[in-house]
């Protein structure tokens, strides 16, 4: 990785035709590239080219929360979601144990948070559809290129959320700017097919698809994770089902009384 930073950096592998396979995205070495030619050393590439990914990141984290939740609400999970990006350590790890290895899974995990946050409806729709898009579509491209796993589950969301009317809009602009960016990357990269060849190598490798027994350790692994989320958000739905009856006959008995 570190000989792939100096060479995209010097200008002697522009669009990484020639640097090694590897199943992870062209953004894990062009990250640190850009750090080392912002820098001028290798101590300095990580944590430069991790510092222009939180700015990008950051401007996202600021619209999506703020256009869709209240600030008690939308502030917390934006700085959580920003310290989890910038913070080069690994969650459930000693505090000692800082590494900038893995940082995909870390923008993975952010990205996917956000994503999942424009579920929500818009507090207000002034230009949200083209604000949405654009947003959205940075957040998928950013994951295909780094760690494709979490890039494919994003996009399976968005195909999620264009079966919603309220949100097709801005939902179809976003799946067309990532289309077009896919095709326009792959003109000036021309590595697709070497990545996507990596990818299926690394498949195989890993031992391809889970048995139903390797699921079965997993569930039970996490039993007690899997409850628990489960009984809170049955609590919160009953919580908003019961808040939602109780205003509603209040209301109805305000009408009456008022009659």
């Amino acid at each position: 990785m570190f000989s792939s930073t100096v060479r995209i950096a010097s200008g002697r592998d522009k669009f990484r035709t020639l640097i090694f396979h590897t199943s992870l995205g062209a953004l894990t070495l062009y990250i640190p590239a850009a750090g080392y030619g912002l820098s001028g050393s290798m101590g300095g590439a990580m944590p430069v080219g991790m510092v222009i990914v939180i700015l990008l990141f950051a401007a996202v984290a600021a619209e999506i929360p703020g256009s869709r939740m209240q600030k008690a609400l939308g502030l917390p999970l934006a700085a959580f979601l920003l310290l989890l990006v910038a913070a080069p350590a690994n969650p459930g790890e000693r505090i000692g144990d800082l590494t900038f290895a893995m940082f995909y899974n870390r923008l993975g995990w952010a990205s996917l948070g956000l994503l999942l946050v424009m579920y929500l409806p818009r507090l207000f729709s002034a230009g949200s559809k083209a604000v949405d898009a654009a947003c959205a579509s940075f957040l998928v491209l950013l994951m295909v290129y780094t760690k494709i796993t979490y890039g494919v589950v994003e996009l399976a969301f968005l195909v999620f959320l264009a079966t919603d009317r309220r949100q097709i809009g801005w939902t179809a602009l976003a799946l067309g700017i990532i289309a077009s960016s896919v095709l326009a990357i792959e003109l000036l990269w021309r590595g697709g097919l070497n990545y996507l060849a990596d990818l299926r190598v690394a498949g195989e490798n890993s031992g391809g698809l889970a048995t139903l027994d390797a699921l079965g350790h997993v569930l039970l692994n996490n039993l007690a994770a899997f409850l628990s989320t489960h009984l809170s958000l049955v609590s919160f739905l009953s919580s908003h089902q019961a808040t939602a009856i109780f205003f509603y006959s209040f209301l109805r008995r305000n009408r009456g009384a008022a009659h």
